[in-house]
């Protein structure tokens, strides 16, 4: 499992039952680029089709592109 704490949380709260639209929040900052990326794919698994889950893959695909910018420097 995943050291970030926020992501335990999220987690918990959707095995003890609560929506994913309610356990993830919308804002959330990690100070590390690796947590963050973890919460936003889980995210992409467990949220229901729409624009919230659209628009996290958008921001996975942003980050990727900035590590891959960032790999080549």
């Amino acid at each position: 499992m995943s050291d970030c704490r926020l992501l335990q949380l999220i987690k918990e709260s959707i095995d003890s039952g609560t929506p994913p639209d309610a356990a993830i929040p919308y804002s959330f900052e990690c100070a590390d680029l690796n947590d963050y990326y973890e919460i936003l794919y889980y995210a992409a698994q467990v949220l229901p089709d729409g624009m919230r889950k659209d628009a996290i893959r958008e921001k996975m695909e942003a980050l990727d592109n900035v590590r891959r910018t960032n790999s080549q420097l």
